[in-house]
């Protein structure tokens, strides 16, 4: 077969299975394609020049760890530097105009170093940003899921990097305009807040109460992932929403925001989720067939 930089991941595994071993060995963070779930999230949208510039690592090591396997390069890198894109989207108009002070940077390059997922802390910030501002991620990869989570909650996304394993994710909350789902907003008669009727809401413990308590004790499943190893909270919510009665909730008790779970989730549309962050370690969700 045939690659380059543009090349899928989910067609390597295809010709190759083996592709998944190979690839895992180039650097830790490309371990996540070993988990099951995630690989099915992930390999499909997920390029070569893509993962590479998630691992840190240059396309041409792809190829060398590849090529044992039967795969021929049809365009390899000049080098064994960390891949950046070849030609970087150019700057929206919306970040273009936005003066400096309109921009709150969030950096969590430690937090991630630490092994703390910093979702919560991502999702908390972007809430308190004011509308016509911009959240500004300081990171080390492309968030992929979470640029894709938010662009669904109406923000205006866009991604650079200016050096090697330094990327800036910048999320704008549009003032009273809907977006299309990419990087531009377009007008709306009226922006609507955040609230337990969106498909994904944070929201306070007396609102989630509230929601719950609307659903009889026997219209409840409960189900505690808290003390469950990756991937299987993963697999224990999607095997509950598998049979849940339409008339039914299903309340979960997490030790984290599952956010490769709810980008899945908000994908397909079928369910309203509503995460209630407890504390660093505790969070609890609430999921509810989405009415058609």
């Amino acid at each position: 077969m045939i690659i380059n930089s543009n090349t899928k991941i989910s067609e390597l595994l295809k010709e190759n299975s083996q592709a998944l071993d190979a690839i895992s060995s180039l650097a830790k963070p490309l371990e996540k394609l070993r988990n099951p779930i995630l690989r099915k999230l992930m390999a499909s949208r997920t390029t070569i020049q893509e993962a590479a510039s998630i691992g840190g690592c240059s396309v041409e090591e792809f190829f060398l760890v590849l090529r044992p396997l039967g795969f021929e390069s049809g365009a390899p890198a000049s080098d064994n530097s960390p891949t950046e894109p070849a030609a970087p989207l150019p700057e929206p108009e919306w970040l273009k105009g936005l003066p400096g002070e309109k921009i709150t940077a969030l950096d969590v390059r430690a937090m991630l170093a630490s092994g703390h997922d910093p979702l919560k802390e991502i999702m908390a910030a972007y809430k308190k940003v004011a509308p016509g501002t911009a959240l500004k991620i300081i990171n080390t990869f492309v968030p992929t899921p979470l640029l894709k989570l938010l662009e669904n909650k109406g923000a205006a996304t866009y991604a650079q990097t200016p050096e090697p394993k330094l990327v800036y994710s910048y999320f704008y909350k549009p003032d009273n305009v809907q977006l299309s789902g990419s990087s531009e907003p377009q007008q709306q008669a009226e922006a609507q807040p955040e609230g337990p009727h969106d498909q994904i809401a944070t929201v306070d413990e007396s609102t989630f109460m509230t929601e719950l308590n609307k659903f009889g004790s026997a219209h409840v499943k409960i189900i505690d992932v808290r003390q469950l190893e990756m991937p299987e909270p993963m697999h224990a919510i999607l095997g509950e929403l598998d049979i849940l009665p339409t008339q039914d909730a299903l309340y979960v008790y997490h030790k984290r925001i599952p956010v490769y779970l709810l980008e899945d989730l908000q994908r397909t549309g079928t369910f309203n989720i509503l995460i209630w962050p407890v504390s660093d370690k505790e969070v609890k969700l609430l999921l509810t067939h989405r009415k058609q």
